[in-house]
């Protein structure tokens, strides 16, 4: 009897050596001198060496490189001073194809019956392949087990039904219930269709379609919390077996509410208005194109007001920007107070509102449009220490229904020309539109220019004209080149050129004044280069806009510019313009900051043509303030504006300013300039704009 006992223990133990022998992955054990107590054939092609080639008693570094052996001692001697199981992530490069290979490692203390710690055993997975993975599932169970509880990503099992598809869960990690904030006691054993929010429940079915005919799809769901409400989630799910062969669903899933959130911000801010909150004119011109569409198809008739604030302009002027925009700011709140829950209300110029009333008829159109006027008048008067101004509203309405062709921008059209009627017959008042042929023929020239602008800034159909900007102090170290500010005039489809005056506020009006700023940019820019090429270096000034002003990638795109271009940063001068629709003064300080640091040089343009360039002076660095030209042209007949002159002067220098006179017209003039200490005139009687030679 003992004999067969022994006979079948060695019979046992040779089966079991055969097995570790021959398993497919690695098997090893070491002593605790780091000697080679066994190594399967596996483990030996693993580490470079035959079969067999890794005998007992070898040590570890002088059977593979030193860089390998020395982190499987690192490893083995944690496990030993921890006394527990282990698991890493070894790293082995194939000898043969120079591949690396990732293992996953698991090592424990080899003890004796007695609890002797005698060694170090391990088994190791390779898990560079993933169906290699999939294929060793039985031998990786237990790697596979620690990755699912450990992974930081959501992850939960569904079976399946008879018609193949997820029905309830089976197993989840402590991820997704931290995830969802439920217990996973709870969560074993739920129907899918009660984890996902209702609304989302034919997106779910989508993906797991998509998944059954071979597809890899990628979702977002809503998954129910503990407390009620529900979380975003990434969803990705997969099709595996089990270990008696049964269809299982995995779903990954990552929590992306923050993510969402700052979409839903993204879109929030490009849809809205940063002063006001109020619609943006973009986001309203695609509400307006959806409002026609559903009018066609519903037959009923909508409303389209377009308002503006007379007055405005004063309020900026006099009182300051921070008046104008707290004003504007007030208005928002009394027109939306004013409007019904369904009617929508948009900013789409600087002192310019569009409000559209869905299915409103012109009578009603007209009694809304009354209300507006009433809000803007009792909302409207602004007292500060410099005055008292009264603010109005004029407003133009438009009404259409299924039976009149037009489109969003004709609405448009029709309720800016009813706006300027309303201006025109006293202010403070709204006036309807009427369809007639004169009125189309307003609106098709209106279009047509509209058109011949958008093809302008498509083709680039512009010209930069360049007036010299010419120093008056001799002596000055900074004059090193002839410097020029460029004027952009656009040219007509007979050829002929528009002034700025004709097509810039358009521009600025449907848009497109940030393109018609990017393309004098990089004309500018290539004018400099080309200069510089041709030996005959200049300095130029661009206008920039306000809305330019205030992207907040400008100055990165100024630096890319001149870099790609080789062109030296001092050569270039940004100047801003319009000053009052500058909603932004953080923006422009933090720009002029950029482009200092950079090398450009930053002007404010216009000076003293209204009270709140007193207040940029103050908080943005300007190198150049360029005096407005009201207070030059009669300088050497208006003491009054010989003080003011003087005045700003002495304040640009006590800020760090140079200052540049326009407007200048006689050498009289630029005697008295040179007298106050202005450093630059530009004006027809230093030279007139012109092309500017490219060689």
């Amino acid at each position: 009897m003992d004999r067969e006992l022994d006979q079948g223990t060695q019979t046992l133990a040779r089966l079991f050596e055969s097995v570790f022998r021959h398993s497919p992955t690695p098997i090893y054990m070491r002593d605790l001198e780091h000697r080679w107590l066994f190594a399967n054939d596996e483990c030996c092609r693993a580490l470079g060496a035959a079969p067999g080639g890794i005998r007992r008693g070898q040590q570890i570094c002088d059977t593979i490189a030193e860089e390998v052996a020395l982190r499987f001692v690192a490893n083995d001697q944690e496990v030993l001073e921890s006394g527990i199981a282990t698991e890493f992530h070894e790293d082995v490069k194939d000898l043969l194809t120079g591949d690396v290979h990732t293992f996953f490692s698991v090592k424990f203390p080899v003890r004796t019956d007695d609890g002797e710690v005698i060694g170090v055993g391990g088994i190791s997975f390779d898990i560079t392949n993933y169906q290699r993975q999939q294929r060793e599932l039985a031998s990786a169970q237990a790697m596979v087990a620690t990755v699912f509880e450990a992974a930081r990503l959501g992850i939960y099992v569904l079976s399946a039904g008879e018609d193949g598809q997820p029905t309830q869960m089976v197993e989840c990690n402590a991820a997704f219930s931290a995830i969802t904030g439920i217990d996973r006691s709870q969560l074993i054993g739920e129907p899918v269709s009660r984890l996902v929010h209702p609304d989302d429940e034919l997106a779910r079915r989508r993906l797991i379609d998509e998944l059954l005919v071979g597809r890899h799809p990628v979702g977002e769901l809503r998954y129910r919390r503990a407390d009620g409400g529900y979380v975003w989630c990434m969803v990705v799910p997969a099709i595996t077996f089990g270990p008696d062969g049964e269809q299982l669903f995995v779903v990954q899933v990552l929590d992306i509410t923050e993510r969402r959130e700052f979409e839903r911000q993204l879109r929030h801010h490009a849809e809205h208005d940063s002063l006001t909150g109020l619609l943006s004119r973009r986001r309203f011109a695609e509400v307006l194109e959806m409002e026609v569409e559903r009018v066609q198809a519903t037959r009923k008739q909508s409303s389209l007001l377009l308002l503006d604030l007379d007055g405005f302009k004063d309020v900026n002027d006099a009182m300051g920007h921070s008046t104008g925009d707290a004003l504007l700011r007030r208005m928002a709140t009394a027109l939306n107070r004013s409007l019904r829950g369904g009617d929508m209300v948009a900013r789409i110029g600087g002192d310019e509102f569009a409000v559209l009333l869905p299915e409103t008829d012109p009578a009603a159109a007209i009694a809304a449009a009354g209300k507006l006027v009433d809000a803007v008048h009792g909302n409207g008067r602004v007292s500060t220490d410099a005055g008292r101004i009264a603010v109005t509203a004029s407003v133009g309405i438009t009404s259409w229904d299924a039976s009149v062709d037009v489109d969003a921008e004709q609405l448009l059209a029709e309720a800016d020309i009813a706006m300027y009627d309303a201006k025109a017959a006293g202010r403070n008042r709204a006036a309807l539109f009427e369809r007639g042929r004169q009125r189309h023929v307003e609106i098709a020239s209106r279009g047509t220019r509209l058109t011949e602008l958008r093809d302008a800034v498509s083709n680039g159909r512009f010209v930069l004209h360049a007036q010299p900007i010419v120093p008056l102090v001799s002596g000055d170290s900074e004059v090193s080149v002839d410097t020029y500010e460029l004027l952009v005039r656009m040219r007509r489809e007979d050829g002929t050129l528009a002034m700025p005056a004709e097509f810039l506020p358009e521009a600025e009006r449907h848009g497109l004044i940030e393109e018609v700023d990017r393309w004098v940019l990089q004309e500018a820019v290539r004018i400099l280069k080309l200069r510089r090429l041709a030996g005959r270096q200049v300095s130029l000034s661009v206008n920039l806009c306000a809305a330019t002003i205030e992207d907040p990638g400008l100055g990165d795109r100024i630096a890319a510019i001149l870099e790609s271009n080789a062109v030296p940063p001092e050569l270039l001068t940004l100047e801003l313009t319009e000053t009052g629709a500058l909603s932004d003064l953080g923006r422009a300080s933090d720009l002029s900051s950029q482009l200092r640091e950079i090398g450009c040089k930053f002007a404010l343009d216009d000076f003293g043509s209204a009270f709140a360039t007193l207040q940029y002076l103050k908080h943005i660095h300007f190198d150049l303030v360029k005096i407005d030209g009201e207070f030059v042209r009669n300088l050497p007949r208006s003491p009054a504006d010989q003080l003011i002159v003087k005045a700003v002067a002495e304040m640009a220098r006590g800020f760090g300013s140079k200052v540049v006179a326009e407007f200048v017209d006689s050498q009289e003039t630029v005697d008295l300039l040179r007298t106050f200490g202005v450093e630059y005139g530009q004006g027809y009687f230093l030279g007139r704009p012109e092309p500017l030679s490219l060689s």
